[in-house]
């Protein structure tokens, strides 16, 4: 497996993540300047899962061959904050929360908007792994 991890950069964007109740999703928003941002929303269940919490760091990587996202927390990565709410209040809580990353060429654009479920995500020590699918389908 070949992961190409996205660390990260300066961006700012919003993306329409949908209405759901678990699992993960995805969403693009601003473009420019040949960088896109991307915005993933991981449910409560799957942080309680993986034992993550507000404020861990995370890396997102992109498997091509395989056509897999992959999450694993790191102290170099993206920040799971909480939508609307200061990145102070719910810190150290196990709540919903969403990762917001700008990347340049790294994920296809066609993935994008995708849910999936926690059942059809894959915990494998400290990564987890899934295939996007289509929110639509």
């Amino acid at each position: 497996m070949s992961v190409n991890w996205i660390l990260p950069m300066r961006g700012n964007g919003k993306g329409n993540l949908g209405n759901f109740k678990d699992g993960v999703a995805g969403a693009l928003g601003k473009k420019g300047a040949g960088a896109v941002q991307m915005s993933i929303s991981v449910r409560r269940d799957v942080m309680e899962a993986m034992r993550w919490v507000i404020g861990d760091r995370v890396l997102v990587g992109y498997d091509a061959t395989q056509n897999t996202i992959v999450i694993r927390r790191d102290p170099r990565g993206h920040k799971l904050t909480q939508p609307g709410e200061p990145s102070s209040k719910n810190e150290g809580k196990c709540l919903s929360s969403v990762v917001k990353i700008t990347w340049r060429n790294t994920i296809p654009e066609d993935l994008f908007p995708f849910y999936v479920p926690l059942s059809d995500c894959v915990i494998d020590g400290v990564d987890l792994h899934f295939q996007p699918k289509s929110a639509g389908a």
